[in-house]
Parts: structure tokens; C-alpha cells; sequence
């Protein structure tokens, strides 16, 4: 399964994957960067970008903001 339909399946939000040159990746869910080859360093496992959306969200429900899927 992509990262793109995992992300879609597990949170409820459609992510946008940029691909760049030289095997750069970035990942965006709601306008927000989530993960960046360039700044990271390394490609991503999909369960490490899993595990990125899902802090963001933590994140943002403890401020009080919307988080993507809610059932």
C-alpha cells in the first residue's frame, strides 16, 4: 500500500508527498511539513512518518485544534 493511502486510511487527511531531485522527499498533511529528506537526513520508513502525523495530532488536539479523522 502507498504512504500516500496509509496516511489517507489511518488519519482521514489527504497528505501531499513532494518529490524532489537527488531522492528528495517531503511530506505535507493540512499545509503543515512533516517530514523533510533535507533536514532529516535519511528516506523515511512509513511508520516513522506514521508516527510523526501522530504526534502532530497529539499535539494539536492538547491546543484545542482540529485533527483529521475523528471516529
Amino acid at each position: 500500500m502507498s504512504l500516500k493511502k496509509l496516511i489517507a486510511e489511518k488519519f482521514g487527511v489527504k497528505p501531499r508527498i513532494s518529490m524532489g531531485s537527488l531522492g528528495m522527499l517531503d511530506v505535507f498533511v493540512d499545509g503543515k511539513r512533516i517530514f523533510s529528506y533535507r533536514e532529516a537526513g535519511h528516506m523515511p520508513e512509513d511508520q516513522e512518518i506514521l508516527d510523526l502525523i501522530q504526534s502532530q495530532a497529539r499535539q494539536a488536539q492538547l491546543q484545542g485544534l482540529p485533527t483529521g479523522k475523528t471516529t
